[in-house]
């Protein structure tokens, strides 16, 4: 037997092999029939098979079984056209076998065969297709029949074929059983090298791990003991005082590097002391020794500050040892924490030490600004106090005058209010002129009061400020510090307010004190809040007092001695009055709230007062006309001077504008009526113009209602009407010096001569509408145009 032979018989049995899977991996060429309890069974193919063994042949029976649905095998090229031929017709399913005769003739003799086909083509959709295209079902199941029993025959022939095949291979497959029981106990031979090996890795393994956890107890034990070691190091280091640090602590000069050695003293007692609560023993070994230094080191400082403290003996040497003692803030505060006692003694100390500085100091201060003051005021300086009162012998009337004015006037002293953080008033602001003309310099009140409140409160605030920083005292010192000090203040303040009568002057002392105090309060420091309120309250009180004594000289004045009295001229109470509420008005924004109710009252009584006074002085005129024009004159001045002060309206102003516009009125009837030809105008206009729309002519029955008369006044009114404003204007203009209030009466004399002209014209032309072509009938236009030429702006 050759290879070849070897190889087709191998090829045939593979052959076989392959049939049997080809039958379930190809039955898609078939047509498919689903299986239920009629259709679906199994076919079997037997056959004699012969088992090939290496020492004999027999023949044993057995039997090959293929489990499979119809349509399921696959056989040769032949078949498989046939099989194609049948698929491309249709593919059908069916519930029953048509390959059984058998079931088949039972089928066909039933007698609900019809009945079944029924079913079947409403069931399913393929039967009813098959039906609908005329296809004979009975003949396609005799070919599928045909078609499996000739399929089992070639497979019977084909299983016979390859049995001899197999015999002739027995020599080879002998020899590869022995070549796969060698290879067998080769491979067992590996596994049991793999399995020792396996187990000598496995207690490798095992050492490597014990090593391995040995060598993280090892490395634990050392950072543990590395760490012991560092914090037993730290602790001695601060538990430890240095011989050197020692000497240099007890015997050392107080200075700089001796801070740093108390820096590092103050560090080693507080960790002592955590130490000790904490129960470190090494921190009760030292405890006694750092104790006893420490008293030695408390006693040293606390020379050193009263050494400090006894240096200083005068104002300027305190500022410049408060400097100093700056440097050593550090060591006061070793001090503090150490004991509170030592430093609360250092702090009285320096309190007794500062107090006396101060209070000598300032003392010295006031007594310089005293120098500097202008003489005070007197009784006579009061709004209506004739001049004859306050002039002397050596005294001219001019310098009188210009003091007068400087007392009731604020224009040149308001200033002081936008100054207040400009420095105090001292020997050295003041040394840059020669001695004599520093000698001559001399001050209101209001610029002494600035320098002396703005020195306190600078001293107060930074005497509390460094005495809180520095002594670490949460309370207030300035009522021990500056106690004395603030009570010389006060008694200056006393002193001047007892003399004075310069009432503008302590307007602006309130003012200044309430912008100090609201500043001070806007920086939270309080301390000489104090002292604020004494200021207003004595303040306060004087201003009561001179606006009730200038109220008295007011009511009580004595109109022979305020002469004389001139129509053309203002009258100096007046000018006085004017300056004095026109000051009032400027500072009323300033003045504080608790300052404001006496200011109100008081200026509200004195107007009242003050018209009273000048309809007094009015009334020694004569002349009727005079009186107004005084009148005028004087409440000119006091609304020139308010407008110029307050662009707003306020009481006053409302309150002599009234008086004004009703003298006014009157003084422009007088002088109308005081020209014939505009009196005629002015009186027929007053009897007759008020029932002009009431009545008619015959209901008046009015004697100057006739046109002869009208004519006549028209006739009189064209002739002379241009040249009596004329003469108006002259005479206005003598009889007011203030340009602008001459205009302004003018113009209402002009007004009112308009409109009474207006008015008798309607009279005219409403009852005799003929004169209005008379050559005597002045258009309105024509008087408007020229009364326009007199018309001046002041705006």
């Amino acid at each position: 037997m050759n290879m070849n032979s070897n190889n087709n018989s191998l090829n045939q049995s593979f052959n076989t092999a392959s049939l049997t899977s080809s039958l379930d991996s190809n039955h898609s060429d078939l047509p498919q029939f689903p299986t239920n309890g009629l259709i679906g069974n199994r076919f079997s193919i037997s056959s004699k098979n012969r088992d090939l063994t290496t020492s004999e042949e027999e023949d044993n029976n057995n039997t090959l079984e293929y489990n499979t649905d119809y349509g399921s095998i696959v056989t040769d090229d032949r078949l498989r056209m046939d099989i194609d031929k049948l698929k491309g017709e249709l593919e059908l399913k069916f519930d029953i076998d048509f390959t059984s005769s058998h079931q088949w003739e039972e089928i066909m003799m039933g007698d609900d065969m019809e009945m079944e086909l029924k079913q079947y083509e409403m069931q399913d959709k393929i039967i009813e297709d098959a039906l609908r295209k005329g296809i004979d079902i009975t003949q396609f199941s005799e070919e599928v029949d045909d078609a499996l029993r000739r399929y089992s025959n070639e497979i019977s022939e084909l299983y016979q074929q390859s049995i001899p095949d197999y015999v002739l291979e027995r020599e080879t497959f002998a020899t590869m059983y022995q070549t796969i029981k060698s290879s067998g106990e080769l491979l067992n031979g590996f596994e049991e090298m793999l399995q020792k090996f396996h187990s000598e890795l496995t207690n490798i393994s095992k050492e490597m791990r014990s090593l391995q956890e040995l060598s993280i107890t090892q490395h634990a034990k050392c950072s543990n003991r590395k760490q012991v070691v560092e914090k037993l190091n730290k602790i001695i280091d601060e538990v430890n005082i240095a011989d050197d640090l020692v000497v240099l602590l007890s015997q050392g000069e107080v200075n700089d590097q001796y801070l740093q050695y108390l820096s590092l003293f103050s560090r080693k007692l507080g960790s002592i002391r955590s130490m000790k609560s904490g129960s470190v023993y090494a921190a009760k070994e030292v405890e006694d020794s750092a104790v006893r230094l420490l008293n030695k080191v408390l006693e040293k400082v606390y020379k050193f500050f009263i050494t400090q403290f006894n240096h200083i003996s005068n104002f300027n040497c305190l500022q410049s040892k408060q400097q100093e003692l700056t440097l050593y803030r550090q060591a006061f505060i070793f001090i503090y924490k150490n004991t509170r006692n030592i430093a609360r003694q250092l702090y009285e100390q320096y309190k007794d030490i500062t107090e006396r500085i101060y209070s000598s100091y300032i003392k010295s201060y006031i007594v310089f600004l005293e120098k500097l003051q202008m003489e005070a005021t007197s009784r006579n300086d009061l709004i209506a106090i004739p001049e004859s009162k306050t002039k002397g012998f050596f005294s001219s009337k001019s310098n009188k005058l210009q003091v007068k004015t400087s007392i009731y006037t604020v224009e040149s002293r308001i200033q002081i209010l936008s100054e207040l953080d400009l420095p105090a008033l001292n020997q050295q602001s003041l040394s840059s002129g020669t001695s004599a003309v520093t000698n001559q310099i001399k001050y209101p009140y209001e610029v002494i009061f600035r320098s002396l409140i703005f020195f306190i409160i600078d001293l107060v605030a930074f005497e509390n400020m460094f005495v809180k920083d520095y002594f670490l005292s949460n309370q207030d010192s300035s009522p021990f510090t500056f106690g004395k000090s603030e009570q010389m203040f006060i008694e200056n303040l006393s002193s001047y307010l007892g003399s004075t009568y310069d009432l503008v002057a302590l307007l602006l002392v309130v003012c200044i004190t309430g912008k100090y105090r609201m500043k001070m309060t806007s920086k939270s420091i309080i301390v000489v809040d104090n002292m604020f309120k004494q200021v207003l309250d004595l303040t306060n009180r004087r201003i009561q007092m001179l606006f009730d004594e200038n109220l008295e000289s007011i009511r009580n004045a004595s109109i022979k001695d305020l002469g004389p009295i001139e129509e053309n001229r203002t009258h100096y109470i007046i000018r006085r009055y004017s300056e004095l509420i026109g000051s009032i008005s400027i500072l009323f924004e300033y003045i504080p709230v608790e300052t404001q109710p006496i200011i109100i009252e008081s200026t509200a009584i004195m107007r009242v007062e003050m018209s009273k006074l000048i309809n007094k002085l009015s009334e020694e005129i004569k002349d009727r006309i005079c009186r107004y024009i005084f009148l005028l004159n004087n409440y000119d001045l006091i609304l020139t001077i308010l407008v110029d002060k307050l662009n707003v309206s306020n009481d006053d102003k409302d309150f002599w504008l009234v008086l004004y516009e009703k003298e006014s009125e009157q003084y422009s009837m007088e002088q109308l009526m005081s020209f014939p030809y505009f009196k005629r105008v002015m009186m027929i206009v007053k009897e007759l113009f008020p029932l002009i729309n009431l009545y008619t002519p015959e209901e008046i029955n009015h004697p100057q209602l006739k046109k002869e008369i009208h004519e006549s006044i028209l006739k009189d009114f064209s002739q002379n009407w241009r040249s009596g404003i004329e003469e108006m204007n002259v005479i206005v203009t003598q009889q007011f010096p203030n340009f602008k209030n001459g205009m302004k009466i003018f113009q209402r004399i002009l007004d009112q001569l308009f409109n009474n002209y207006k008015q008798f014209t309607q009279i005219v032309l409403k009852y005799f509408k003929s004169l209005k072509n008379s050559q005597y009938f002045i258009p309105e236009t024509e008087i408007s145009y020229e009364i326009k030429k007199y018309y001046v702006s002041f705006d």
